[in-house]
Order: C-alpha cells, then structure tokens, then sequence
C-alpha cells in the first residue's frame, strides 16, 4: 500500500495489505469523493482505507500505540489501531523490507 519517505531515516515505509484474522485487504484510496461517500470522512489527500470495517487511515499522521509511533493514525471507524508498518530499504535496483513492526 501506501510508499513514503520514512522521515530523516534513509529508508521507505509502506502498509502491509492484509490484516491477520481479516480476508479483505486495505486499499490505497485517490478519490476524495469515493472516501466521503463510502466511508464517510471528508479526506484532503490519499488515504487508506478498510472495506471490511469501514475504516480510514492516514498515511501522513502517526499514532501512539504503547509508546511506539506508528504510521497510519485511524482517522474514521472502529479500527482499534494502524496497520502494520512495513520499513523499506532501496538498494541499488533492490527494493528490501528490512524491518516490519
């Protein structure tokens, strides 16, 4: 899902698409207008985005989960916590998951 640069550290992040227990899969959302009429949240940017609980994230906020910051504060539904974070390295023409929370 979601690529973005991971702050001042020398890596990428991205979501990972399936939430264990869940047989939907998150979905990088651009429409603003389908995130307000399906999910309900006004959005001005991307977001990702649950279809099986409604659910939004946004990829630019973080949230406080026992201490630790993670990417992709729940800004809409009943989720209870972000998805998971994936930090990604580029090697060369390698792309690496180096590290997922």
């Amino acid at each position: 899902l979601p690529v973005g640069p991971a702050g001042n550290s020398s890596g990428y992040w991205a979501f990972a698409a399936g939430k264990p227990g869940q047989q939907c899969e998150l979905q990088y959302e651009t429409d603003l207008r389908k995130i307000a009429a399906d999910y309900g949240y006004r959005a001005s940017h991307a977001m990702a985005v649950d279809p099986c609980n409604q659910s939004v994230y946004d990829p630019l906020q973080t949230a406080d989960v026992f201490g630790v910051l993670i990417r992709g504060e729940v800004v809409h539904g009943p989720a209870g916590r972000p998805p998971q974070m994936i930090l990604i390295r580029v090697e060369g023409n390698s792309v690496i998951a180096a590290q997922i929370e």
